[in-house]
């Protein structure tokens, strides 16, 4: 994951907690399973851009089965939380409040880093080709 990416990341997990009140009991995470959670929910993410990529081409008009993949997509980042038995707000606020355990735990593991890097390349290129058919 680039620094910038990184960074707004950041930036929405800190904005999400500030917005969703203190702490109150952490969740039983830990840097590792954190990352294992956040590639899940970033691969399911892609892959219903995929899809919505793939029905956009087959029907650019219907906006309604571009809302519903959405909506499945988030259903399905949903189950990977319950999965792991935490809330979306438990998991942000872990994220926000072991920034620094959680980045030096990509550092020892490059190859698990380079993965956020994978994801965002290819959540990049179909955004643009999304983008590209709507304009």
């Amino acid at each position: 994951m680039n620094l910038v990416t990184l960074k707004r990341s950041i930036c929405l997990v800190l904005l999400t907690v500030f917005m969703t009140g203190p702490v109150s009991a952490e969740p039983h995470l830990t840097p590792e399973a954190y990352v294992t959670i956040d590639l899940s929910a970033q691969a399911v993410t892609v892959e219903g851009i995929y899809q919505r990529l793939v029905r956009l081409k087959e029907n650019p008009y219907d906006d309604e089965d571009q809302l519903r993949v959405g909506q499945m997509v988030q259903d399905e980042v949903g189950l990977i939380f319950e999965e792991y038995g935490v809330t979306k707000t438990e998991f942000l606020k872990y994220g926000a409040a072991h920034e620094s355990e959680i980045n030096q735990w990509l550092q020892e593991n490059p190859s698990t880093a380079s993965e956020y890097d994978a994801l965002e390349q290819r959540r990049t290129a179909l955004s643009n080709q999304i983008r590209a058919i709507k304009e």
